[in-house]
């Protein structure tokens, strides 16, 4: 039950709870607690971080705040594209999105430009992972012309988002 495909490798208390209505036996408690201790698996990812604070974004209009990434590689297109680069206004969920070939810096510069500022006009903010393609000296200068700021969120791990 506790590392079964379909587990959710379950903590000691929960695992105790969701067994103790069907089933007993003498230790019932200090068995499960010493299984679920030697779950190799929950050894190695640690306790669950799912009972943190959400901390709220705050925006304050449209297209004051878009987040943009690439999707890719994806198989190539008939007109060569491997990529799509992806745009969303954190207040009203607007997605622009548009096939590239390459996640490039040109490409990057180019989407927002045409995309984004010409259609919605300059966001106060770009949120970003820390790729190259965001994240060099070229795209920098780009933006500071624009009075864009550029903030670059801390990489997540699939572990953290279960």
């Amino acid at each position: 039950m506790h590392n079964d495909s379909t587990a959710a490798h379950f903590a000691v208390d929960t695992m105790f709870n969701k067994i103790k209505d069907r089933y007993y036996w003498p230790q019932m408690y200090e068995n499960i607690r010493e299984y679920v201790r030697s779950c190799d698996s929950c050894q190695r990812r640690g306790k669950s971080k799912a009972n943190q604070l959400l901390h709220p974004i705050a925006v304050h209009g449209p297209f004051y705040q878009v987040g943009i990434d690439f999707v890719g590689p994806l198989p190539i297109t008939p007109n060569g594209n491997h990529y799509i680069i992806v745009a969303m206004d954190y207040m009203t969920k607007w997605p622009e999105a548009r096939p590239v070939s390459r996640a490039t810096v040109e490409e990057t510069s180019q989407f927002i430009y045409e995309d984004i500022i010409c259609r919605h006009g300059c966001p106060a903010k770009l949120l970003s992972d820390r790729g190259t393609h965001f994240n060099n000296q070229m795209v920098r200068n780009f933006w500071r012309n624009l009075g864009l700021n550029m903030y670059f969120l801390l990489p997540i791990t699939h572990k953290q988002m279960d």
